[in-house]
């Protein structure tokens, strides 16, 4: 699927999405949504256990992504499809349905085929496998439905053993340990989809939480994910520059100046891909943080969450500068013991003494910037 984002949202909609999160943000993934290469950009799956109480909300958010004109596929599966099916097409909202009998390739490439052609008429399509678990049918549907998968549930994200919810969990964690009881089943299905399809991207959300983890980078559920790979490179030029600078110019929208940046790095963690990084240099008073970077595509998958532990675990004295108008302040914020404003910049620091507060802001506003423009 590869349409255009619909270039104007009217009024109502556009209050509902600022409602939700920021423009930035349900702009950015508007339009990853709108250019995909597949049969739809998310595989959406309601419970079984909680669908009659459930139906009518997740219909509402159906007819909300449909004037977005985004249209998910639904996946009915196990024991309990026939009644499923029969209660969502009691909502208001337009389906219609394809059952998929086995996993042949024939098979998958006509349910794929009923995908695209329910995205170009407009409608939400259901696939159902009745009487195969969850699971293996996302397993057999992966890629070629989508690699976007968002469980629905009444309970929400999943929660860790003291009831906590988890923005994530890893594929090398085991869920009888890390999570409630009532949740581990939940979380297994999701380790054994993402065991097989390492790149597809599966969530946990309450069905009224849907468009805000559709639409958000800190999202209302549980990902599951594998921990990324962050390699710690004490040696400038054994960084791929040309695929570090790649990554600060889509991150930052602006084109950096390798000359001003390469030569100070002290230390930089990198995710292996370069997907994400972080840049140290140092100053008397602590790490002086010089670029914080994740790519566009990596937003939203707890990334960032992972760089910041990784440096934040070698340099408890910490420091940077963000433009004020910055929209990932917020998420600075909550990692930050204390910033100040001054000017267009604001300073953040973590772990630095107070009596070095003064030398460092000024050290923040007075460097020169590190792009071309």
């Amino acid at each position: 699927m590869s349409h255009t984002m619909p270039t104007l949202l009217n009024k109502t909609i556009r209050l509902f999405l600022d409602s939700i999160g920021r423009r930035d943000e349900y702009e950015f993934y508007l339009s990853k949504f709108t250019n995909i290469d597949g049969s739809t950009f998310a595989l959406v799956c309601p419970d079984a256990d909680d669908i009659e109480s459930t139906a009518q909300a997740l219909a509402f958010d159906l007819d909300t992504l449909a004037r977005l004109e985004l249209f998910p596929a639904l996946l009915l599966a196990g024991n309990e499809v026939q009644r499923m099916k029969m209660r969502l097409l009691d909502t208001d909202h337009k389906f219609d349905v394809h059952a998929v009998e086995d996993f042949s390739s024939a098979n998958i490439a006509a349910a794929e085929q009923f995908v695209r052609t329910c995205t170009a008429q407009r409608t939400t399509g259901i696939l159902t496998t009745q009487g195969i678990a969850l699971a293996d049918s996302l397993q057999a549907l992966i890629p070629n439905i989508t690699n976007r998968v968002h469980a629905l549930r009444s309970a929400g994200p999943l929660r860790a053993a003291d009831s906590t919810p988890r923005n994530y969990i890893y594929m090398s964690d085991s869920p009888a340990a890390t999570l409630l009881a009532d949740d581990v089943s939940t979380a297994e299905v999701g380790i054994k989809v993402m065991q097989a399809h390492p790149c597809a991207h599966v969530s946990i959300c309450a069905p009224w939480q849907l468009l805000q983890e559709l639409f958000t980078v800190k999202g209302a559920g549980t990902v599951v994910r594998r921990r990324s790979e962050i390699d710690i490179v004490d040696v400038p030029n054994a960084l791929d520059v040309e695929r570090l600078m790649d990554l600060l110019t889509e991150a930052f929208g602006r084109e950096p100046i390798a000359e001003r940046i390469i030569p100070n790095i002290q230390r930089a963690h990198i995710e292996k891909n370069y997907r994400g990084a972080a840049l140290i240099e140092t100053h008397p008073a602590g790490a002086y943080l010089s670029k914080f970077a994740v790519g566009t595509q990596a937003r939203g998958e707890g990334l960032s969450i992972e760089l910041w532990r990784s440096i934040t675990a070698q340099h408890p004295a910490l420091f940077w500068r963000s433009r004020a108008n910055n929209p990932i302040n917020h998420w600075y914020d909550r990692y930050a013991q204390g910033h100040h404003d001054a000017g267009n910049w604001r300073v953040f620091w973590h772990g630095i003494a107070i009596a070095d507060l003064p030398d460092v802001i000024n050290y923040c506003v007075t460097r020169e910037s590190d792009f071309s423009s």
